[in-house]
């Protein structure tokens, strides 16, 4: 039996169908164009037989309606009519036999025919059912009475006895008159098939009654030359369950064909299917396991035939595939290494993961420049990928200046010294090494070794290694790249701080020593490193926008108008649209618009009130405060530290938040002081000049400014 497994597939079942196309379908057009063209045949020749027996039964009907002239003719007994009876010649009729009341009347034909002593027919229906009339001329001693009348019943002409039928066994038989009324019909279904077919005067009729068809047969019979009547039709029906019987045994021996060829050709594409899908099954699977991720089970196949072939390039493939797939993810760890840690030591690490099963090393290893002069950092790992180890050496000058001097990869053989830079007494000894320098800026910062025993590394794995070399050299790259472009922002952040504090001499520094107290706060509330990153540039850039005040105004030593408070209450509005084309700087705009909001409202620019103030900005604004109390101002000298806070504490969770105000006061203990932090030495005469009632009075007034 067929498998089912076998025809899960497309393939399977196109070839099934072929086989059934090819095999099943010519034999069984065959079979049917023969049992057709037979079934044809027997029709054809039982309606000849048909029409030959109805021109018989015809015959005999003739020869009947004779020998009813001849009974009626005669002086004695007339068995075969219902009544007879002479008629005079005023018409009157005198019952002979039976009663006979009237009598249909005569064609000038009939007349002329009776004249000459000639019998005639005549069918009447005046007495409800069609009924024949026989009419003689009188002889003998019946003068007076010219005319003799004889009526019989249609089914005397057919015999009442079904053995004096005139038609075969197996038939019916129908007599019809010229107008196509029935003088004799067993069922009224086959007068009407009968009447339905008057258009086809030769042919064959087929008919129905019931669930069984009938084959149909007629001949006309003339009785104008010996009756002076009208033709009558003769029809015989048979069923054609009777002409095709023969046919029974062909139908039994064609399904038994059909039967016996479908076994076979199930038998014969069960061998082929087997043959054929068992090998597309193991592509088909490894396929899936290729899918899967699974590139090491190869697909088995012993056909020898193309299918073998086919595996054979199939496995090959999956190699292939398996060493791009490693080679990918080997170069995709060395990318993300570089991109979240800028760790030279991570990036070494991310390149050693994948390279064990990737260059098939019995060690790999990775030497970079620690920074110390002339240091270099040695990690490595085993083929396995568990002994793993990390050392320092000092390769010797010449050894750096092999490295440099390479156009491509050193290769060592098993009796080779070690190196420094990539020996360090972690590479097996007696085995080949291969050294790949790294460069940046045309210098060997780094170098990718690796060590196996035996034979020499085949080209597609040096191939892969220096893939490896190059990506891993690119990592280390962006990390010197990335921290110089991080040293380049930071300096360019400071440099704007420093200028903007610049445009007044009391203000130097400011944005540092802010900068300095805010990280302070936030690394005691456990702000996250990226936090903690975007706190340090927000707070080099807070006061950018006092670029847009003029200098008369922040020096000025007395109270500010309310026009001259309107525009330095404009510097975070004013810094926050210089940053805004800057997409870099968008997380730092809160800082810088929001930096003078407090807790209950009354900061500006917007008023904001509680939590609508972002956490770092909480920080940001205890910091500035705390600068602005302890730094001189044109109206009055910098407050003690101590005076400082105890403002600050006054106001802590009305103003400011409380928790970022007690860690400020942690950090002042601890020792923290932003004098450390504010470049040029302070005045220190004017820091401690005390409080007189007008700066009192000015100082909650712009402390912010």
């Amino acid at each position: 039996m067929l498998a089912p497994q076998l025809l899960r597939t497309r393939v399977a079942r196109r070839i099934l169908a072929l086989f059934l196309v090819c095999a099943i379908l010519p034999v069984g057009t065959f079979a049917v164009l023969a049992y057709r063209l037979t079934s044809d045949r027997l029709q054809s020749d039982a309606w000849s037989a048909l029409r030959q027996d109805s021109k018989t039964a015809g015959m005999i009907i003739v020869d009947r309606l004779h020998a009813l002239a001849s009974e009626l003719g005669s002086e004695g007994v007339r068995p075969s009519y219902r009544a007879v009876a002479l008629q005079r010649e005023d018409g009157r009729l005198e019952p002979r036999v039976g009663t006979l009341a009237s009598v249909p009347g005569l064609s000038k034909i009939q007349e002329a025919r009776l004249s000459a002593g000639e019998p005639v027919i005549v069918v009447d229906t005046a007495l409800g059912s069609p009924w024949i009339f026989v009419v003689l001329p009188a002889t003998g001693g019946h003068s007076g009475f010219p005319r003799r009348w004889g009526m019989v019943s249609p089914a005397t002409l057919v015999g009442e006895d079904p053995g004096m039928s005139p038609a075969p066994d197996g038939t019916e038989l129908c007599v019809l008159d010229d107008t196509g009324r029935a003088l004799y019909c067993p069922t009224t279904a086959m007068t009407v098939a009968l009447a339905a077919g008057n258009a086809v005067q030769n042919g064959p009729l087929i008919w129905a009654r019931g669930d069984s068809t009938f084959l149909m047969a007629r001949w006309s019979l003339f009785l104008a030359g010996g009756f002076a009547a009208p033709s009558w039709t003769i029809a015989l029906s048979m069923p054609q369950s009777t002409v095709l019987v023969a046919l029974t045994a062909f139908r039994r021996t064609f399904l038994l064909g059909v039967a016996l060829a479908t076994v076979l050709v199930f038998f014969l594409s069960h061998v082929q299917l087997r043959k054929r899908m068992t090998p597309l099954a193991e592509l088909e699977a490894g396929v899936h396991r290729l899918g899967a991720g699974d590139f090491t089970t190869p697909v088995m196949v012993r056909s020898d035939d193309e299918f073998e072939l086919l595996a054979r390039s199939f496995n090959g493939m999956a190699s292939d595939l398996r060493d791009q797939f490693m080679t990918l993810k080997a170069l995709s760890a060395v990318d993300v290494a570089a991109l979240e840690t800028r760790s030279a030591a991570a990036i070494a690490s991310a390149a050693l993961q994948n390279a064990p099963a990737l260059l098939g090393a019995s060690r790999t290893a990775v030497a970079f420049s620690s920074g110390a002069a002339g240091s270099w950092t040695l990690l490595s790992l085993g083929a396995d990928g568990r002994e793993s180890s990390e050392a320092r050496s000092r390769p010797a000058p010449g050894e750096i200046l092999q490295l440099e001097a390479a156009t491509d990869a050193l290769h060592f053989a098993p009796d080779a010294p070690g190196h420094g830079y990539f020996d360090g007494g972690h590479a097996p000894r007696g085995s080949r090494r291969v050294v790949f320098p790294l460069r940046e800026n045309g210098r060997v910062q780094a170098a990718l070794i690796i060590s196996r025993d035996g034979a020499e590394f085949p080209p597609a794995i040096l191939a892969r290694a220096r893939q490896l070399a190059d990506q891993l050299a690119v990592g280390l790259s962006n990390v010197s790249l990335l921290g110089e472009l991080d040293a380049l922002s930071d300096g360019s952040m400071l440099a704007l701080a420093r200028t903007i504090d610049a445009a007044s001499p009391w203000t130097a520094g400011h944005s540092e020593r802010v900068t300095h107290g805010a990280m302070e706060i936030a690394r005691r509330l456990g702000f996250d490193r990226s936090a903690l990153d975007r706190l340090r540039r927000g707070g080099l850039l807070h006061d950018i926008g006092k670029i847009g005040v003029p200098a008369s105004i922040l020096d000025k030593p007395g109270r500010l108008t309310p026009e001259e408070r309107t525009i330095i209450e404009s510097h975070p509005v004013i810094g926050a649209e210089i940053l805004k084309p800057i997409a870099a700087f968008h997380e730092l705009r809160p800082l810088v618009l929001y930096h003078h909001e407090v807790l209950d409202g009354s900061g500006y620019p917007d008023g904001l009130v509680g939590d609508a103030i972002p956490g770092l900005v909480r920080v940001l604004t205890v910091a500035d405060v705390f600068d602005a109390l302890v730094s001189d101002r044109p109206y009055r000298a910098g407050l003690q530290p101590a005076a400082a806070l105890a403002i600050l504490r006054k106001d802590a969770g009305v103003k400011y938040d409380a928790r970022a105000v007690s860690c400020l006061e942690e950090a002042v203990r601890e020792g923290w002081s932003a004098v450390a932090v504010a470049g040029p030495a302070m005045d220190r005469t004017r820091r401690s000049a005390p409080l007189n009632a007008a700066s009192t009075a000015l100082l909650r007034e712009q402390v912010f400014s």
